[in-house]
């Protein structure tokens, strides 16, 4: 680090390169705010004329325009669509519905990809210290014990009052019963808060396994569902079916 005297108010500057240092000595440059000072005086007693008056005039205008731009409320969601990555054609829900999709009918056509992909996952996750997975825990496979007993005992009421209509798309499935087990088409069982999540958030299993926390709908639903809780996996599909 270089330094010198500000040649007017004599306070120091400083300076990265020996080379900087010695353009100011030659130019006898001083502080930013003497500079400022000996500007506005070169500027008294002058008129500016009325095309340098434009000039500024419309400098003006552009910059207040780009910061009006900047603080709308189309360039903060432009922003924040950028941020949180939405603009990546994978975090739509209608491609990952798409891909979601895909894949089911390739592992439905090919199972021994599906069971070279899980020993592959198995296999990495086990090996790998870093992560655990919950769903392989004791507790976590008791837990779920417990609540399908209790489910299975709930299962005939819930079949008895049921209207024949898929919980989240209400298309009429009754009929789907007699498919095959395995078709994507056959109704199922859903809790809608799912098993997982009662366990990590420390819920009875009797609310879990509740008729009231049970609905039916088709395999391929379910499976899309996941983890989600019912509310969430509602607005996923209402945001697929907008499009």
């Amino acid at each position: 680090m270089f330094t010198k005297k500000c040649p007017s108010c004599n306070i120091d500057l400083f300076y990265k390169t020996k080379g900087k240092l010695n353009q100011s000595i030659k130019k006898n440059s001083g502080c930013r705010k003497c500079a400022n000072i000996n500007k506005s005086k070169m500027m008294v007693g002058k008129t500016l004329s009325e095309a340098h008056k434009l000039k500024i005039k419309e400098s003006l205008n552009v910059s207040l325009k780009f910061k009006e731009s900047r603080s709308s409320s189309e360039f903060k969601l432009k922003c924040s669509i950028s941020k949180t990555g939405d603009k990546n054609p994978s975090k739509q829900e209608w491609v990952k519905e798409k891909i979601q999709k895909s894949v089911i009918q390739l592992y439905k056509e090919n199972p021994e990809i599906k069971e070279k992909i899980s020993l592959s996952v198995s296999r990495y996750f086990k090996n790998n210290q870093k992560y655990t997975n919950i769903e392989d825990s004791s507790e976590y496979k008791n837990y779920r014990r417990i609540v399908r007993n209790l489910t299975r005992r709930n299962k005939k009421e819930l079949v008895e009052k049921w209207n024949g209509f898929d919980y989240y798309d209400n298309e009429y499935i009754i009929e789907y019963l007699e498919l095959n087990y395995n078709d994507d088409k056959y109704p199922t069982i859903d809790h809608k808060v799912s098993i997982l999540e009662g366990f990590k958030n420390n819920i009875s299993h009797k609310i879990i396994a509740d008729i009231q926390n049970l609905c039916i709908t088709k395999r391929i639903l379910n499976t899309q569902k996941g983890f989600k809780n019912s509310m969430e996996f509602f607005e996923k599909l209402k945001g697929v079916n907008s499009l």
